[in-house]
């Protein structure tokens, strides 16, 4: 089953993990929003545990390409785009949150 899947490659592999982050956002903030619309508390799920969670599945997602598939440039391509985007977030999370300037 694994055999007629691309080829390695890092390239396939950024776009994967970028996809892959934002799918999991779209999916978690979606879910966020409906569970705090059901609760009627706004606060329900605080923000950065959506994104540290989004982070977690795609680490999850590098860990099944890397020792499963046995496609390392492609997994090297999941963890440099999760890696890059999620200190992108945080950087712009913490200046939004805090003012640094």
């Amino acid at each position: 089953m694994w055999n007629r899947l691309p080829e390695d490659n890092f390239f396939m592999g950024m776009i994967a993990g970028m996809a892959s982050l934002m799918l999991a956002l779209f999916v978690l903030r979606s879910a966020r929003l409906a569970l705090a619309d059901y609760y009627g508390d706004p606060y329900f799920f605080p923000s950065p545990r959506v994104e540290l969670i989004a982070i977690l599945i795609n680490v999850l997602l590098f860990r099944v390409v890397i020792v499963n598939m046995k496609k390392d440039k492609t997994g090297r391509g999941i963890l440099f785009s999760t890696v890059l985007l999620s200190m992108t977030f945080f950087f712009l999370y913490y200046k939004m949150n805090f003012r640094l300037s």
